[in-house]
C-alpha cells in the first residue's frame, strides 16, 4: 500500500469488534492471502480466522468521476451491504452474520472496497435448482414462497437473481439466506408491479424462471399464466439490451479474428 493510500473508514459490528485489525489489514493481505471462491464481477475469498471462516468480498471500484462521490454523496457498496444486512436481520430475514467493511482511498479517489461476513454452510441456489438436469420442483416452490415473504416484509431489489440465495436443509425443511444485499431497498410495503419487476431477471433458465414466477403467483393467489406474461413483458427491455451487447461483442470478435488473419 502506498504512503498516500490509507483506510479512511473501517466499521465492525458489535459481535466482531476484535476483528477490526483484520479489516484494517485487508488492503495489504487480500491479494496474497485467503482462498479464492469467485472472481467474476467482484472477487470473493475465504479466510480462516480466530472468529471462524470469513468471506471477504472485494468490490470493483467505479471509474472517474463516480469514484469521487462514492462514500461522500452516496454510500459505497460495502457500506450498503452492511446496512442492508443489519436491516434484513431486523425484519427477520436470515443473512450470513455481518462482520464489517473497509474503504480505502488514495487522496480523493476510492481505491478499494471490502465487505466481510461469516461463512455459512449453505449452497448457492444456482447450483441446486436443477438436479441431474431436472428442475427441483420442491426447492423452486420453497424459493418462490421465500421471495414472496421478502416482498411482504418490504424488501425490494435492484438486481435479484438466483445467486442472491444460499440454500440449506432438505425437502420440506429448506432454509434460505440472502447475500449480495448492497442493492436492497426497504419500505413498509412492496407494490404489485415492483414485485413483478424484481422477478424479471431471476435466471436465464426459462423453465426454472417460469416455475419460480408461477410458484410466486400461487403463493399470492394470483393467476400463474397472467403473472408470467407480465414478468416476461417487464423482461423485454433487459433481453433486448443483452442481445445488442452480445451482438456488438460478436462483431468486435469477428473484426479481431479478421485482423489477425490479415496480419
Amino acid at each position: 500500500m502506498s504512503n498516500k493510500e490509507k483506510v479512511v473508514l473501517v466499521q465492525v459490528t458489535e459481535d466482531f469488534l476484535p476483528a477490526r485489525e483484520f479489516l484494517e489489514n485487508l488492503p495489504e493481505s487480500f491479494s496474497s492471502e485467503g482462498r479464492e471462491i469467485s472472481s467474476r464481477r467482484n472477487v470473493l475469498k475465504e479466510f480462516s480466522t480466530p472468529w471462524g471462516n470469513l468471506v471477504v468480498k472485494s468490490f470493483r471500484c467505479p471509474g472517474f468521476p463516480s469514484n469521487l462521490f462514492i462514500g461522500r454523496i452516496r454510500p459505497s457498496k460495502a457500506k450498503a451491504s452492511l446496512d442492508s444486512a443489519s436491516e434484513l436481520m431486523k425484519r427477520g430475514i436470515d443473512v450470513p452474520s455481518p462482520v464489517g467493511y473497509a474503504e480505502v482511498r488514495e487522496g480523493p479517489f476510492l481505491r478499494s472496497l471490502f465487505y466481510v461476513n461469516r461463512k455459512e454452510e449453505k449452497m448457492d441456489a444456482t447450483l441446486l435448482v436443477r438436479r441431474d438436469g431436472t428442475p427441483d420442483a420442491a426447492l423452486i416452490l420453497a424459493l418462490s414462497s421465500f421471495i414472496a415473504t421478502l416482498h411482504d416484509k418490504g424488501v425490494r431489489f435492484g438486481d435479484l437473481n438466483l445467486g442472491c440465495f444460499l440454500v440449506g436443509g432438505k425437502e420440506g425443511e429448506y432454509g434460505f439466506s440472502l447475500v449480495d444485499t448492497d442493492r436492497c431497498g426497504f419500505s413498509r410495503k412492496v407494490g404489485g408491479w415492483r414485485r413483478l419487476y424484481d422477478l424479471r431477471r431471476l435466471t436465464r433458465d426459462q423453465e426454472v424462471h417460469r416455475m419460480i414466477v408461477e410458484g410466486y403467483a400461487l403463493s399470492k393467489g394470483w393467476s400463474p399464466e397472467a403473472t408470467y406474461r407480465k414478468v416476461r413483458f417487464l423482461k423485454c427491455p433487459f433481453e433486448f439490451r443483452k442481445k445488442v451487447m452480445f451482438g456488438l461483442r460478436g462483431c468486435k470478435a469477428k473484426k479481431d479474428v479478421k485482423k489477425q488473419k490479415d496480419d
